[in-house]
């Protein structure tokens, strides 16, 4: 740190960043501390360190690193969300990432629209972004429909939306895993419910025709 207070630089990398961020937080430099957050914002990240960055930008109010973590993320949810790297995420970092995506998937079949918005802890938008394009497919049944390339892994807690009075649709997990359309009499007890869909005019579900699935990143 001495040698950035007279030469505005100082040799940090991805091993000693960390010690030289708790230096500057010790000594209240909070130029040096702006320097290696610049730092920390640029270090490569994969699935195995973000959690680690993550509760360093946490701890420190680093707003350059946290703003990375949040695009890495965003970019890379498939990697970050797989079951094998989510369940051994410690509480905090995991709920941190159900903040990361607001998602909105939408739902076309026969010109008519519907669409639910939800927070992305699941990896959805990731897995159309990696798709490259929405997911289509022809049904004859008029209450449901199963994305059946769209495969997640099973949720270990309950969901936080349950059946409503006066909502017809939901987006949901089948129990093993596929997203799944369901009318409110299609939905069992087993599913996952995601989301509630709305439609401004009112969704009828066409047999036979195609029906495509999408989604967005609400900013």
């Amino acid at each position: 740190m001495i040698s950035f207070i007279y030469s505005g630089y100082c040799c940090l990398t991805a091993e000693n960043i960390y010690q030289f961020i708790d230096i500057a937080e010790f000594y209240l430099v909070s130029c040096f501390k702006e320097y290696c957050d610049q730092f920390l914002s640029e270090v490569e990240k994969s699935a195995k360190n973000i959690e680690e960055m993550y509760e360093c930008a946490d701890k420190y109010s680093l707003p350059l690193s946290m703003d990375s973590i949040k695009k890495y993320i965003r970019r890379n949810g498939i990697e970050v969300y797989c079951t094998e790297n989510f369940r051994g995420y410690k509480k905090p970092f995991a709920e941190f990432l159900s903040t990361i995506y607001d998602t909105r998937v939408q739902i076309e079949n026969n010109g008519k629209t519907i669409s639910g918005t939800f927070l992305d802890n699941y990896g959805i938008l990731p897995a159309f972004e990696k798709q490259k394009s929405s997911c289509s497919i022809k049904r004859r049944t008029s209450n449901k429909i199963r994305f059946s390339k769209m495969k997640f892994p099973v949720q270990l807690t309950a969901s936080t939306v349950s059946k409503m009075v006066g909502i017809d649709w939901y987006l949901c997990f089948d129990k093993d895993g596929i997203l799944s359309f369901k009318n409110y009499a299609a939905v069992d007890r087993s599913d996952f419910l995601i989301a509630e869909m709305k439609s401004d005019n009112e969704f009828a579900l066409t047999p036979d025709e195609k029906t495509s699935v999408s989604a967005v990143y609400i900013d």
